[in-house]
């Protein structure tokens, strides 16, 4: 067994570890994943608090688990049902993700000026009823198209691994598997876990602007110039 064979054994331990440790990890009030209400062991908390109730000691590390599973679960269906509808799409992002470092920075600036110019354009429209509800769906695009690059990301970086450790054989659920299993492993760990999906989905965003969508074309206006010639 080469050494990349034990590098994907060990990452797999590891994330599978991480995430059925979850629920006695430190809990905090965090951006993404599950969240459920922590202190009900606490000693003099009982009853309700915020109007929900509490529940019993040894249920709610039995929820945290059981809600990262659900989340790590619907990651990876909802990454199956683009690699089924978007093939080439997906594999065009996946292989702008494998170009290196840098490329992965200059993604991940662009999706930080996304974020921004989304932000400025929320506030305007905030000034106007009618342009009111245009930053939730801008908002709603602006996750679909992270997410859509995050799934990108963790195809190439499950890809990559097990190519290199001569397990791959042209099966990419499974390498969407390995690469969803990573990062949400990340993700149920406290405040590490936010930052790196902030920048996992910053990241997808530039990648799948930086690549149209995935269609690896050019962004130009040459479409809508007509023929004009008699």
């Amino acid at each position: 067994m080469n050494r990349w064979r034990v590098l994907v054994c060990l990452i797999v331990v590891l994330a599978v570890l991480v995430i059925g440790l979850s629920g006695v990890l430190p809990q905090r009030p965090s951006l993404f994943g599950p969240r459920f209400i922590r202190g009900a062991d606490e000693p003099g908390l009982s009853g309700l608090r915020g109007g929900l109730p509490l529940s019993p000691p040894m249920i709610l590390p039995a929820a945290h688990i059981l809600g990262n599973v659900g989340t790590l679960l619907a990651e990876f269906a909802f990454g199956m049902v683009l690699l089924y509808l978007l093939p080439r799409h997906i594999q065009h992002m996946a292989k702008a993700v494998s170009l290196g470092w840098r490329r992965l920075l200059r993604d991940l600036a662009l999706g930080l000026a996304i974020v921004i110019l989304l932000a400025a354009v929320g506030l305007l429209s905030a000034f106007s009823l009618r342009t009111f509800p245009l930053p939730f769906i801008v908002l709603g695009l602006l996750f679909i198209v992270a997410s859509a690059g995050m799934v990108a990301i963790a195809l190439a970086m499950g890809r990559g691994l097990l190519q290199r450790a001569g397990w791959y054989r042209q099966r990419p659920l499974l390498g969407l598997a390995l690469g969803t299993v990573i990062i949400s492993a990340f993700g149920v760990i406290p405040v590490l876990g936010d930052v790196v999906l902030a920048l996992v989905l910053l990241t997808g965003a530039g990648v799948a602007v930086a690549t149209h969508f995935g269609t690896d074309g050019p962004w130009t206006l040459n479409e809508l110039v007509e023929d004009v010639t008699a």
